[in-house]
């Protein structure tokens, strides 16, 4: 009761390092992984195959963005039925349209397998992940 708010602290160094370097990653410039003229032709195509599903105006940004994106980390944030994974899907389909591969990484094995049926991609915990490129980096077979 007698504490002034702004002194609790709830993080950690280690949160706020991760925090940053994320920050970063959002802030560095990368070739896109699909030229926006692939993308369109994608979308398009997803369109015309789904009339009764078509993309909303903020599916196809999150989209565009995923696929088309000159930064390093992109992110899409809604609640569930929002179309976040519809949208994914049409970046997935671009990406491989333009000769990439799609691997989708999820905070737990249920959500990576649900990320995995949705992308029609392989999909992994971020903790398999980070385990498998750990044991990679020593020289350890993955």
């Amino acid at each position: 009761i007698y504490r002034r708010r702004e002194t609790e602290l709830y993080t950690s160094v280690g949160v706020l390092a991760a925090e940053d370097r994320i920050v970063s990653a959002a802030r560095t410039q990368v070739i896109p992984a699909v030229s926006a003229e692939v993308y369109q032709a994608v979308e398009d195509a997803y369109q015309q195959a789904n009339p009764t599903r078509r993309l909303d105006a903020g599916q196809r940004e999150l989209a565009r963005t995923f696929a088309c994106s000159e930064k390093l980390v992109a992110a899409g944030i809604g609640p569930a039925g929002a179309g976040k994974t519809t949208a994914m899907r049409v970046a997935a389909d671009a990406v491989r349209a333009s000769g990439g591969r799609v691997i989708g990484l999820g905070p737990s094995a249920r959500a990576a397998t649900e990320l995995s049926a949705g992308l029609e991609a392989p999909a992994f915990s971020l903790h398999d992940w980070l385990g498998a490129r750990e044991r990679l980096h020593q020289g350890k077979r993955v």
